[in-house]
């Protein structure tokens, strides 16, 4: 090819759309965390007197994983995660007995034969009682695939606003949610620490298809659903 700029572009092009530019072999996969955590925690749900708290464990992991919250019920559960070729599971920690317009702290810890290895702390606000006047601060954002760094710039500025109630995301997490790996690289991972700081309400874009996976791993109620 005479032309070294439409040489360079069609290198360009033949690397992404290679198989292995997007490879959902173990080999490709994000290393996780040494407890075995692989992303997460995230808090969504979250009511006057409730909240959902999910993470995803790597397949096989030894530890044995929990949320602990004061003045608080705890219930767990672990979900399938529908994805093609592979079976991974969300963990689910659904909290009770809350009350409205308090901040509370959490901690996911996680242990190995009775014994503790290491946890990490997060905390959300519930909202204010439904006769409240008291201001409410929250961000929307979305479409944040595709450029990991961008992703995390935005969320650490999310991340250093004081005393949000919670951020909505209008979905487009992945550029292809079908392929696990990109789940934790383009968005759990770039925003981990917003996650673990605030109340998460997520969206479909047309990024998830069908809707399926990403209703499995933030346990939505539904495809479409409000919240007051």
């Amino acid at each position: 090819m005479r032309n070294p700029a439409l040489a360079l572009a069609a290198t360009l092009l033949l690397t992404l759309l290679s198989p292995f530019a997007w490879s959902d072999s173990p080999a490709a996969l994000i290393p996780s965390t040494p407890n075995g955590l692989y992303f997460g925690p995230c808090v969504t749900q979250v009511t006057e007197s409730s909240a959902k708290i999910l993470w995803v464990m790597n397949p096989g992991t030894p530890s044995d994983s929990r949320v602990e919250i004061a003045s608080a019920k705890v219930e767990l559960q672990t979900k399938p995660i529908p994805l093609p070729k592979r079976q991974e599971f969300v963990h689910v920690a659904t909290i009770t007995g809350l009350k409205p317009g308090q901040t509370y702290r959490y901690k996911l810890t996680f242990s190995q034969g009775g014994v503790l290895a290491g946890e990490i702390p997060g905390e959300f606000q519930t909202p204010p009682a439904a006769d409240s006047t008291a201001p409410l601060r929250f961000v929307v954002y979305g479409d944040s695939r595709s450029f990991p760094e961008r992703h995390r710039a935005v969320a650490s500025a999310i991340d250093h606003e004081d005393h949000l109630a919670f951020v909505l995301h209008t979905g487009d997490y992945a550029v292809f949610t079908t392929i696990w790996p990109l789940w934790k690289k383009e968005f759990f991972e770039p925003a981990q620490d917003m996650l673990r700081h605030t109340t998460f309400w997520p969206a479909l874009g047309n990024h998830e298809e069908d809707g399926e996976i990403c209703r499995a791993i933030f346990d939505m109620p539904a495809s479409y659903y409000s919240f007051d």
